[in-house]
């Protein structure tokens, strides 16, 4: 093994990314014919969220040793993390076909059905390559997640304890547990968990990730829909529209009683009004929360560089919508038309912000981007006080607002960093 080679590998055990690709530098200089070092790299550059030039590099590997198993699941991998779901599954598919004795094609086969929302489905994988290695820590991860999903919070939680007890050097093991203790309403041992996750390794997103949402939890009104949302993340597909759809039907019920039942309005309107916010509540309560979190001396150290600039973003356009509405209320009522396409571009904006390019697909992004240029023309007619163009422009935004949200739910658009 070239010695280069051999250091880049101690480094990348240590996540000493930059210095491993330094050593994986001269070693492809040395040897330009070594899978082994293009592959080491496409890792080294999937940690550094480099994903399109780690798929390349996955690529040239399998390139150079075309009947190697490992560079194949490599490259599975490096498809997902640029959003090819289809591709990872099918290149882990291939694998298991061949050798189904490599635990980590049942961790990716695993993370594809937690994207999907197929809980149990999920839950097998993960079995099955624990089968194969019973101290798998990816593997562990990812049956505590799916035991989570499905509300088996006591066998989640003892299955998070032994992977700690496995393997109590393992920040992985100790993220899963930090997880499992805040979907439990434990915080305080969900941030023991999480603190001791990142002192065993400050570059892990996942428990810096949950140490800001305890810290967000510490707000009331977060914590509530905390809880609501861990709720409906562990709905399936099917259940979470039947869910949406029982609370659309109920909303123009409703609506119906009121306007037919004039002396029943005093007990439909509360529970619509209960409906709306909690539809709405679902939009406005993570980017509300991380904004303050943002202001937070210590939580926006908790923040990567896209969620800060997501909150930055956020922020300015929530301001604009406030200052907007309160012109319409003095001035004249056309200016609440950008005020609330400025509103919901922010609410759009803030997700696909927040997360690594890859994690949304180019129709999301191109949507959120004609919504936004919409949104300017709102607020252009406005200035002008050209009304109708105004409203359209608007409806045009509230729309996208709602294409968005669908296609968000429906099509599984963002990811929730599950990787390698």
């Amino acid at each position: 093994m070239n010695p280069n080679q051999e250091r880049a590998r101690i480094l990348i055990d240590q996540d000493r990314w930059p210095e491993a690709e330094q050593e994986l530098g001269r070693a492809l200089a040395e040897d330009p014919e070594d899978g082994w070092n293009y592959y080491l790299l496409s890792i080294v550059k999937s940690n550094r969220a480099e994903d399109e030039e780690a798929l390349r590099l996955a690529q040239q590997a399998l390139l150079k040793e075309p009947d190697n198993l490992t560079f194949h699941l490599g490259l599975a991998w490096r498809k997902y993390s640029v959003g090819d779901s289809a591709g990872a599954r099918s290149g882990a598919q291939a694998v298991l076909a061949q050798d189904p004795g490599y635990p980590a094609v049942y961790a990716l086969l695993s993370v594809l059905e937690l994207d999907q929302r197929n809980w149990r489905a999920a839950l097998d994988w993960a079995d099955r390559g624990l089968a194969l290695d019973p101290e798998h820590a990816h593997c562990l991860q990812l049956r505590t997640m799916a035991l989570n999903h499905l509300a088996d919070s006591d066998e989640a939680e003892s299955a998070a304890l032994h992977a700690v007890s496995l393997d109590p050097d393992s920040d992985f093991a100790h993220t899963a547990l930090g997880w499992t203790h805040l979907r439990n309403g434990n915080y305080a041992g969900a941030d023991l968990a999480f603190r001791e996750a990142l002192r065993l390794n400050p570059n892990n997103d996942g428990a810096r990730e949950g140490l800001a949402e305890v810290l967000k939890a510490k707000f009331w009104p977060y914590r509530l829909w905390h809880k609501y949302a861990f709720w409906v993340a562990s709905l399936t597909k099917g259940r979470y529209w039947i869910f949406f759809l029982a609370v659309y039907f109920a909303q123009r019920l409703l609506r119906f009683i009121s306007k037919e039942f004039p002396d029943y309005r005093w007990l439909s309107a509360p529970i619509a009004l209960a409906l709306t916010l909690l539809v709405f509540g679902t939009w406005f309560a993570e980017p509300v929360a991380n904004l303050i979190l943002r202001l937070h001396p210590y939580g926006r150290l908790l923040q990567s560089k896209q969620q800060r600039r997501a909150s930055t973003v956020f922020g300015a356009l929530f301001a604009s919508a406030i200052v907007l509405a309160i012109v319409a209320m003095l001035l004249s009522f056309v200016w609440i038309y950008p005020a609330v396409a400025f509103l919901l571009i922010g609410l759009m904006w803030e997700p696909v912000l927040s997360a690594p390019r890859y994690a949304w697909r180019k129709g999301p992004r191109y949507l959120v981007i004609a919504a936004s240029f919409a949104a300017a023309v709102s607020f252009l007619s406005a200035t002008i006080q050209v009304e109708s163009t105004s409203l359209l422009c608007a409806t045009a935004v509230f729309l996208a607002f709602i294409a968005f949200g669908w296609w968000n739910a429906a099509i599984g658009a963002s990811r929730d960093g599950r990787d390698e």
